[in-house]
Order: structure tokens, then sequence, then C-alpha cells
């Protein structure tokens, strides 16, 4: 099958006779380096911009951008060289308690997703308030929301964890989340949910007087990444330089790419790093807990292949390097299924790439004093 007939089924309803498509592709060895280059945007503190903890930046049609900031509980909208906060602490329309996460609509609508509220709040362009509603996991057992992705066609996917209670286990243990379709008044498009990995753990036994149980993240471990392609998500969790797209809400599997990129080995040496960082950053009181931790934890054969999954509008994906995560110039792939390419991009030093555009990339960057500054680089691949 050629691949522009395989790029079409990203965008149809597949009928159930027709197999998964598989596309192999090779990367390209030179890179796109903007590790030198001048940011065309940089926002920070000086600008009206106080940042505390980006989750994520979602650049608009419109022109504008919003910037999830989960520390402060609140969106901050960039537009025209104008800072505008969007909601606040609190438990009321419009507030938030726990920002999980927040999505652009069709018309450029924010829809906000409160953890602890298990609330959907839905904005104007503007960033008034015009509705919300409650979301409760529908399916017994059903834990926190993980997640929320905007789809094409307006609906929204929500992830809930499922709830897993269990004995201490000297092996790496795989949390599970479900990822169910929500039309915008709340509505449940399909009962049954897409099963995936959500994260992995290290399921420890402590003394009483430390909780019992210590349900550690794995060091080296796999996480699940969602993002929207068109009508479509594109899901991967880095078990493989693989990446799955699948059609929503019934979940079926339309095709995969690979790319022709092996997965790191875990050495002695890393586990070693591992092992200094977290002592580094153990408060006193916490240190023997940590120790043990470091003692008894299960090390995975390989690392993941890549840490992070991002898409834009150009329906391309791009993969951080889970191997390069070191480095002071991270490496992302760019897969473009209608040129044909996977692109090798070098960021620059103490950049954060969070939202790719067909034009560039977004993302934080900390300066020396580490202070957090939004910043935008252009980038040209084709």
């Amino acid at each position: 099958m050629r691949l522009a007939a395989l790029v079409a089924l990203i965008s149809i309803n597949l009928p159930a006779q027709v197999a998964p498509w598989r596309h192999e592709l090779a990367v390209a060895r030179e890179e796109v380096d903007i590790a030198s280059a001048r940011p065309s945007l940089q926002l920070g503190e000086n600008e009206g911009l106080a940042l505390t903890r980006v989750h994520a930046i979602l650049p608009r049609a419109d022109g504008a951008v919003i910037v999830v900031d989960r520390g402060a509980n609140s969106l901050l909208m960039v537009k025209d060289g104008s800072v505008t906060t969007l909601g606040r602490e609190g438990s009321g329309p419009g507030e938030y308690r726990d920002l999980v996460a927040a999505v652009i609509l069709p018309a450029d609508t924010i829809a906000v997703l409160d953890g602890i509220l298990r609330r959907v709040t839905l904005l104007a362009p503007s960033g008034a308030y015009v509705r919300d509603f409650r979301v409760a996991a529908p399916f017994e057992g059903g834990g926190a929301v993980m997640r929320m992705v905007a789809l094409g066609n307006g609906d929204l996917m929500i992830g809930f964890s499922e709830v897993t209670v269990m004995a201490p286990s000297p092996m790496p243990v795989a949390f599970m989340e479900r990822l169910f379709v929500f039309s915008t008044a709340g509505t449940l498009r399909r009962s049954a949910g897409l099963s995936k990995l959500s994260s992995e753990r290290f399921v420890q036994r402590l003394p009483r007087n430390q909780g019992g149980i210590a349900y550690w993240r794995l060091a080296f471990g796999r996480a699940l990444w969602v993002r929207p392609v068109g009508a479509e998500v594109a899901v991967g969790d880095g078990s493989a330089w693989s990446v799955e797209i699948r059609h929503m809400p019934d979940g079926t599997l339309l095709g995969v790419y690979h790319l022709d990129r092996p997965v790191q080995r875990v050495s002695e040496a890393d586990k070693e790093a591992f092992r200094q960082a977290e002592l580094r950053n153990t408060v006193p009181s916490s240190l023997l807990m940590t120790q043990r931790m470091l003692e008894e934890m299960p090390y995975p054969a390989f690392k993941p292949a890549f840490s992070r999954l991002e898409t834009d509008r150009r329906h391309r994906l791009w993969l951080e390097d889970y191997s390069q995560q070191s480095s002071a110039n991270r490496l992302w792939l760019c897969i473009d299924p209608a040129e044909r390419f996977v692109k090798q991009v070098r960021m620059p030093t103490r950049f954060r790439p969070m939202a790719f555009t067909a034009e560039g990339v977004y993302g934080i960057w900390k300066d020396p004093d580490h202070v957090e500054h939004l910043q935008f680089y252009r980038l040209k691949l084709s």
C-alpha cells in the first residue's frame, strides 16, 4: 500500500476487516541544529510573565499562546505583547485546585481539567468562563484523572487511572489507565475505554511507621503519551521506537509508525548516576527510606526509546530521545508522514520544548538563575 493511502487512513473510520498498517521509517543521519539559534520570542518576569511550574504551552490559531502554570493553578494568555491571567486558586466557577491539563478546542475555546474537583471547565477565547461539568471514571475501581486530549472533532479524551492495591513485588509493576471520550457537554461517547500502560512502578514493603508500602516510580520506567492527530490519536510509551495511530472513541488500531533505531541498554553507570541523583535530592529526614529504595530498586534491561511524544497541526510526530536526557542540548526526532522523512533536531541549552507548530517550537528556557522564560524558535525542516 502506498504511503499516501496509509496517511489517508488516519482521518477515516477503518473498516473492521482491514488489517492495521505498519510503516517502517529510516532516520536521517544529519541533524537540524538550532542549539545556537536566537529565539524569535522571549518573555519572562521583565515582560510581566512570571512562571512557577509550567505544565503545558498551547499555541492557538489566532496567534495567542496559553501557558498552563500548574504551580499557580492558573492559565496565562499571551497575546499581542500582553499577558492576561485566566482563573485562580479556588473551587468556584473559573477557579482551580489541581490543574491537571488544559487543551485548545475548535474556534480557540479552552477546556481545563481539575483533578481534585473532577471538573472540566470551558472558557471562551477571551478566557471568560462559559460552563463546566463533572467527570467520573465510568468503570468500577476508577481512580484519579490523569490526562485530557482534545480531538479534532471537538470531543475530549480523558484518562482515568485503574486503582491498584497490591503486595510488594521485587519486579516492576505496570500501572494501567483507561481512556474515554466525552462531548463538551459531558456526555460519554462509548462505555468501553481503551486500556493502556500508564506508568511503571516499584512496589516496596516499608516499616509501618513509614506507611507500610511505597509505590516508587521505576527508574528508567516507561510512561504513556497520548497526543491528537486530527480526529485520531498518537499513542506511545517508549517501549520501542514505535507510535500507534488509533481511532477514538473505540480505540481501533489504524497503524503503527516504527523507526529503524536501536534502544539503549541500562548500564551500571546509568544506575549509579540514578542513585547519586536520588541521594542529592533527598532531604535528611527521608535519607534512610531513599537508601532502602535504592538498595532494592529493580532496573529494566533497556531504557525507554523516547521520553516524550508531541504532535503538531501538520500531523507530524515529535519524539524526544530518552538516551539524550543528560545532554545539554536535547535531541528530538520529527516524523513527517506526508513528506516521508524522519529528521533529528538538536535543541538549545536549558530549553525544554513543549509545543510544536508548523513554523517552529515553543518551550521553557531557564536562565542561569533558574528563572523560567517562554521562548519560541523558528524551525524549517523541509
